[in-house]
């Protein structure tokens, strides 16, 4: 029988009778056990050769056993037994080892906290330790691919769209042909994978495709709580604006990225300690609430409002002049004249307003900061509820304007 030709991949066990004259047995290791294959065949070679050299270059070569006839029954069955128990292990053995890796990968996709990272992290992911040919995710605000063409990726990203946690597919049916299967993951929180696959994939190989799907959806949701608790951290409590911290970092970025125009507004609600000695302090804390929300809508998307402190607040206008600072600045005067604060009957608001320019004003900013306090102070010295810019000749905007 010529053994080239047999699948031996199909058995866990092979018992080869050597014929007499056949050569070397171990010639017949390398038919039934090529090397450097991964999960080879355990083999038993049964011969009539009292040669010890022979049995030690067959065992040598990978044979499992090299027993010598005549034999009796009881001495194959325990080197069956024992052929298969090596199986059982080398099996449980590279189960463990698949495991292990699925863990770590687990492990560094967890340790992951920026969206866009753990996108691309979690693509090669599928595709390294979940076996797969190409991999795509994408998001409300994030996508990543591996292993696809442009093409491709546009395709998944526009079309395609799981419908509970896994869909399995053809690759024609989804629009990438060159792939035989494909499947569709719903990572939850608006999140989805494609991975795909040049052949079917096997029971355990979709197992650890699905645990790594799993760490991967719980690895977004750590990321977006470790990005809601630092959000948190930078928002004033009270009104959610950035906190003053959060402020100076935003200008100081904006000064880092080179000469650029901005204003920067200081704001001042006035004769506020009145309105906490007249409505109390609930009802003041209610006023500074409503006088942010007013500001908030008067600026672009982009501009940075924040709460200085107390009844401060503080507008950073990016690629804006004076002219347009000022006239921010006169929105939100009005806007905040137009609050009406539950629970405190004739209570109006007015709101004094330092503008600051750079670089015209200062090119750091400590300069910028100093010279819209400047402004404020003036405006408050002035009749209040207007906008001032200090060093300038100043155009005053009078209430009602």
């Amino acid at each position: 029988m010529d053994l080239r030709g047999v699948d031996f991949d199909a058995f866990d066990v092979v018992v080869v009778a050597v014929p007499d004259g056949a050569g070397d047995p171990a010639d017949i290791v390398d038919i039934v056990r090529p090397p450097g294959r991964a999960g080879p065949v355990e083999l038993i070679l049964l011969s009539t050769r009292h040669d010890v050299e022979a049995a030690v270059a067959a065992l040598h070569r990978g044979a499992s056993d090299f027993l010598v006839k005549p034999l009796s029954a009881s001495r194959l069955r325990l080197a069956l037994g024992r052929a298969l128990e090596r199986r059982r292990l080398l099996r449980e053995n590279a189960r463990l080892q698949r495991d292990l890796v699925l863990f770590a990968t687990a492990q560094r996709l967890l340790e992951h906290l920026d969206p866009a990272e753990l996108a691309t992290a979690g693509v090669d992911a599928l595709c390294s330790a979940g076996g797969a040919a190409g991999a795509a995710l994408w998001g409300k605000d994030v996508r990543a691919s591996r292993g696809l063409s442009g093409d491709e990726a546009t395709t998944v990203y526009e079309r395609l769209a799981p419908t509970g946690f896994v869909e399995h597919h053809t690759g024609d049916a989804v629009g990438l042909p060159r792939f035989e299967v494909v499947l569709l993951l719903d990572l939850g929180a608006e999140l989805s994978a494609a991975v795909a696959f040049h052949e079917s994939p096997g029971t355990a190989q979709q197992e650890g495709l699905f645990f790594l799907a799993r760490q991967l959806s719980t690895a977004f949701q750590n990321a977006a709580r470790y990005r809601d608790a630092a959000d948190l951290a930078l928002r004033d409590a009270l009104t959610g604006l950035w906190n003053a911290s959060a402020f100076a970092t935003a200008l100081q970025r904006l000064l880092e990225h080179g000469p650029s125009p901005f204003c920067l507004l200081f704001l001042d609600l006035d004769h506020f300690k009145q309105v906490n000695d007249q409505f109390g302090h609930l009802v003041g804390s209610r006023a500074i609430v409503e006088a942010a929300r007013a500001v908030e809508g008067q600026v672009r998307e982009g501009d940075v409002v924040g709460r200085y402190g107390g009844d401060e607040l503080v507008v950073l206008l990016p690629a804006a002049d004076g002219n347009a600072g000022f006239t921010v600045a006169n929105r939100i005067r009005k806007a905040v004249e137009a609050v009406r604060v539950g629970g405190a009957d004739g209570l109006r608001l007015t709101v004094s307003v330092g503008v600051a320019c750079s670089p015209e004003d200062g090119v750091d900013s400590q300069s910028v900061f100093e010279a819209a306090d400047r402004g404020l102070y003036q405006a408050k010295g002035a009749s209040r509820n207007t906008v001032c810019r200090a060093t300038k000749a100043l155009p005053l905007s009078k209430p009602g304007q």
